[in-house]
């Protein structure tokens, strides 16, 4: 089946909006170095900082990311929706509050180039914002494990895995020493599967 161009931007944009600006999951009682090189040293945040958080450990967001001041971040985001997969190159301009997508896959090479309001007053979906960093204070992400991860801005070899529930969803996150956002995300669902790793910052 193909994904119609209408549909795959509700999915990205529902995905944008939950992953990045809400997830507002409950607390239970009831988840680079400059330039978007990866790097082995520096401060650190969360679990791979102190190391006193242990597997079950719940943080909030400013204690998994790196408190740092950056102008731009780009995502690479591959989805797959009912087999049809599409690849999206997401880049966020903190300074312009403005965002530039690029599309391979599933017919949609015609929309490479889109340009939009990222901020939350111009965002698509009403009262949310692109910007990966901005998270709901109130969200806990559940420490699961120190692993290496590669993606396109390098590879971490000690970054930190958190796990994020909310309505029977589960999205997991990965964090590394250095760098100011989430270096990898990853969200499988009943109807398909959603990877997004960074490709750089600055």
């Amino acid at each position: 089946m193909k994904v119609s161009q209408i549909g795959i931007i509700t999915v990205l944009l529902v995905v944008i909006a939950v992953a990045f600006a809400g997830c507002t999951g409950s607390s239970p009682a009831a988840e680079p170095a400059a330039s978007g090189s990866a790097s082995s040293g520096g401060a650190q945040s969360g679990a791979a900082a102190s190391g006193a958080a242990s597997s079950g450990s719940f943080l909030g967001i400013d204690k998994i990311l790196e408190q740092k001041p950056y102008d731009w971040v780009e995502y690479k985001m591959i989805t797959d929706v009912d087999g049809d997969q599409m690849t999206i190159y997401y880049k966020h301009n903190m300074k312009t509050g403005t965002c530039s997508m690029r599309f391979e896959g599933a017919g949609m090479e015609g929309m490479s180039g889109m340009t939009m309001d990222c901020s939350s007053s111009g965002s698509a979906v009403e009262g949310s914002s692109t910007n990966p960093n901005e998270v709901d204070p109130d969200v806990q992400f559940k420490f699961v494990t120190i692993e290496p991860v590669s993606v396109g801005a390098g590879t971490y070899p000690t970054a930190s895995k958190y796990a994020v529930t909310s309505q029977g969803e589960t999205l997991y996150y990965w964090t590394a020493p250095g760098v100011p956002t989430f270096v990898k995300w990853q969200y499988n669902g009943p109807d398909g599967a959603v990877i997004t790793e960074l490709n750089g910052w600055g």
